[in-house]
């Protein structure tokens, strides 16, 4: 129950002693988004809030999991999220689903579009952290490399993965998997893998940037921060075929694929005997990150919301 609840404590004499003009808080529903709205009228600031859910779980996966996360979403979550909506000036959303979602759900229409940024400075390809990588993982130029990378946690359903990487029985295909996750779910990658991907652990963003450079694909079973990355340093991906993960494939950069050890099969094969379109959608990659998710763009359309939110509390 509210698993992912945040608390921090000293908000409310934090804003009273900087008083801010515009309070930007996560999430609808979360502590801090409930006293920045009890204090919005009385210290005079403008709220904006942003949310990343794009929709109850139940309406993404009807098992009975998803079904008691749904009943909790709609009984705890959404009641609070209602009330601090009231006093927003303006929301975001960072993926169009989470805009759609909120609109609908909530019956607001005032949800801005601006998806997560990152720094494309830090994150791009490097000939030279290519060569060391591979050298250091012993990864051959002839040789493809599979990566993923972020919090390795079951509901990214890595296992499927190394599933379909298994059956692949190609020597010439290596897979690497960075991260930390909870032990449990580590141990059974673990087993799973039987020895044949290598498990780094964590890393920091320069290590993951050279790692993302070295890499010839990226998997991924779940929205994260880490596949952007990843586009930034050119790199093609493969994801599963869901709503917030097709929005980053549009730039022609990679292949959404089922949940499913054949499907998934299959893509690997397509990008890995075919270096001519990993090529073209590296490229597609890195250009789709400077058009629209660089971290740059994020702060300029965040300061235009900002200035909206400012006019509407005047």
């Amino acid at each position: 129950v509210l698993f992912d609840l945040i608390v921090f404590e000293g908000i409310e004499e934090k804003l009273r002693e900087i008083k801010p003009d515009v309070v930007h808080s996560h999430g609808l529903w979360q502590w801090g988004s409930r006293v920045c709205a009890k204090l919005k009228d009385e210290l005079g600031f403008a709220l904006v809030l942003d949310e990343h859910a794009y929709a109850t779980t139940y309406d993404m996966s009807r098992t009975l999991r998803n079904w008691v996360l749904d009943k909790e979403y709609r009984v705890l979550r959404a009641p609070a999220a209602r009330r601090t909506i009231k006093k927003a000036d303006e929301i975001v959303g960072i993926c169009q689903e989470a805009k759609d979602f909120v609109e609908d759900f909530y019956d607001v229409n005032h949800v801005h579009f601006n998806p997560l940024g990152i720094d494309n400075r830090n994150f791009s390809f490097s000939e030279e952290d290519r060569s060391r990588v591979r050298k250091e993982l012993g990864v051959s130029d002839n040789e493809i490399l599979l990566i993923t990378a972020g919090r390795l946690d079951s509901a990214k359903k890595l296992e499927l993965f190394i599933e379909a990487y298994k059956e692949l029985d190609r020597d010439d295909i290596k897979f690497v998997l960075i991260g930390q996750g909870d032990d449990d779910y580590m141990d059974k990658l673990k087993k799973l893998s039987d020895g044949r991907g290598k498990f780094l652990g964590f890393k920091n963003a320069r290590d993951l940037a050279s790692h993302y450079c070295a890499a010839d694909i990226g998997l991924w079973g779940k929205a994260s921060i880490t596949i952007r990355e990843a586009l930034s340093c050119s790199l093609p991906v493969i994801l599963y075929d869901q709503g917030n993960m097709r929005d980053l494939l549009k730039w022609k950069n990679g292949l959404a694929v089922k949940e499913e050890i054949e499907d998934i099969k299959n893509g690997i094969l397509k990008l890995s005997d075919d270096g001519k379109l990993r090529e073209e959608m590296g490229k597609n990659a890195r250009k789709g990150v400077l058009e629209e998710l660089s971290s740059e763009r994020e702060a300029k359309e965040l300061i235009k919301i900002y200035q909206m939110a400012l006019k509407k509390d005047q």
